[in-house]
């Protein structure tokens, strides 16, 4: 069980007393402030309020560990307003956001925080430093609609954007930083593609999203799984790999093909009986993945290759391109939005569709990116004090980016999404 009381910065144990004399209603709101993306997507709330706002809040062991810990930190304890919320069993607090999935402007608010009961109002600042933590699900998930807008621009001419949806695969799992922001990150990555590796993410979806954002993956090899053969047995191991897919219900199955000569093993996977099994009916779709180089270089030459060994393909009457008919190619080293763009522009130039091409990412998707990646804050912008409501804001003349909005914020798309403990969505 996680205790609320200690998920707050250090700082914010000491404003239960620093507010107007009279305040009764503080009211706050979340917003990117501009950074990186046009546009951002809201996600993660659900997971927030199930995980750590819903329920009895607080009980007196956890008043008693917090009071402790705040006493040894050198922090002053508000005992007797921990105390009031415990008898009152429940966050007087409500909560209105955007709709889940709703896509806006990167300056507008995205939710706000007010309390119900006029002896509570520093619980609403208290709270920022939980609420905060929304950022890392927007970002991951804004940053793959950035993504998927570049997508949908190659794919536009195709005549259907359907692919799109497995091109951008999740490979972050391993490089995430806690179980918990691998969860979380893979499930914001899932509110734009189908595709990923990070199989915890489903877990986190069914619980907390009801189920709403599902993914799904492929069998593949890892270097491990080739070179456990040995140097000399490359080529038996891939071609076991391949016959033990024979006739089975997978569409497509994938292959690292770098871990010695990718040369040697692209020209192996595309010509002679290799070629003849792939390009028959009885084999899955053949993923060709090269794991190291520069991305372009690699993946021209690769090209090259079967081309030389004429490799089936059709064409594409909406775009004028080359379709494979068995094969693709996905690239999952050092993926980023920029070196998507690089290699499709090289397929289009090469007379290549990108259908023939997906795209793995993982440090850069879940792992390049922080609050600054969309310049996330809550402020406090309107209070009650004595029966009188007053615009609250901050205007430095040294950042006019951090000036923030004044009075309530009240946009019609907001819908009341917890109140006094209830989740109401």
């Amino acid at each position: 069980m996680t205790n609320l009381i200690n998920l707050s910065d250090s700082y914010k144990f000491s404003h239960f007393n620093q507010y107007p004399k009279g305040t009764e209603i503080i009211h706050s709101y979340l917003a990117p402030r501009g950074g990186e993306y046009e546009r951002v997507v809201m996600h993660g709330l659900p997971y927030i309020l199930k995980r750590f706002l819903h329920r009895e809040y607080p009980i007196d062991c956890e008043i008693k560990e917090a009071e402790a810990l705040a006493k040894k930190h050198g922090v002053p304890f508000n005992k007797e307003g921990w105390e009031y919320i415990s008898k009152l069993k429940y966050l007087p607090i409500e909560i209105k956001a955007l709709p889940e999935g709703t896509i806006v402007g990167n300056k507008e608010p995205l939710l706000t925080i007010e309390n119900t009961d006029p002896n509570c109002a520093w619980l609403v600042g208290y709270l920022e430093t939980l609420l905060l933590k929304i950022w890392y699900p927007i970002t991951v998930a804004s940053k793959s609609y950035h993504v998927r807008q570049i997508l949908e621009r190659f794919w536009e001419p195709t005549g259907s954007i359907a692919g799109v949806d497995y091109a951008y695969h999740n490979f972050g799992d391993r490089g995430s930083s806690s179980v918990e922001s691998a969860a979380i990150g893979g499930a914001a990555h899932l509110t734009q593609f189908k595709g990923t590796d990070n199989f915890n993410a489903l877990t986190l979806s069914n619980k907390y999203y009801d189920g709403k954002y599902q993914g799904y993956s492929i069998p593949a090899s890892e270097h491990s799984t080739v070179t456990s053969w040995g140097r000399e047995n490359e080529f038996e191991m891939i071609e076991a790999y391949l016959e033990s897919y024979k006739n089975s219900a997978f569409g497509l199955i994938a292959c690292v093909l770098d871990s010695y000569n990718i040369w040697n093993a692209v020209d192996f996977v595309t010509s002679g009986k290799m070629k003849a099994k792939i390009e028959s009916a009885d084999y899955p779709i053949f993923v060709i993945r090269p794991d190291s180089g520069t991305p372009e270089v690699v993946i021209e030459k690769i090209l090259g290759i079967m081309t030389k060994n004429e490799v089936a393909y059709e064409v594409n009457p909406n775009n004028n391109k080359k379709v494979f008919k068995k094969y693709r190619i996905i690239w999952g080293d050092g993926i980023t939005p920029q070196t998507i763009a690089n290699i499709l522009s090289l397929g289009n130039s090469l007379g290549y569709s990108p259908e023939n091409f997906a795209f793995g990412s993982g440090g850069d998707l879940m792992q390049n990116v922080n609050r600054d990646t969309c310049k996330f804050a809550m402020k406090c912008s309107a209070i009650k004090v004595n029966g009188e409501w007053r615009d609250v804001y901050k205007d430095p003349i040294t950042d006019q980016g951090k000036t923030s909005i004044r009075g309530r914020v009240d946009d019609p798309r907001f819908v009341t999404v917890f109140k006094n403990g209830e989740i109401l969505i």
